[in-house]
């Protein structure tokens, strides 16, 4: 998917988080055509945009698929306080 720009995030993941999003991204279909090093390559960030894009389209729907299958953020316990942000008072 060819773009005129491109935003970029930056995401700590897990060590083999890349590869088995490079996986998904192959089996669906999502691979790099932009001319360059990652030309014909998996492309995981094509993959984040299109799951962006359900979700525009239908976030409940989406949420209910991704929660059926497991996709969910453990709760945290109420006990616990989240730890203190950098450039706080609580933080230094």
């Amino acid at each position: 998917m060819a773009r005129s720009y491109r935003y970029y995030y930056k995401a700590g993941i897990e060590p083999e988080t890349l590869p088995e999003l490079q996986e998904i991204a192959a089996a669906l279909g999502f691979i790099n055509d932009t001319p360059g090093a990652a030309f014909g390559l998996p492309s995981p960030p094509d993959l984040l945009d299109a799951l962006a894009a359900a979700h525009r389209k239908d976030s409940v729907a989406l949420v209910a698929a991704l929660a059926a299958l497991g996709i969910q953020q453990p709760e945290t316990p109420t006990h616990q306080k989240p730890p203190p942000v950098r450039g706080t008072l609580d933080g230094v």
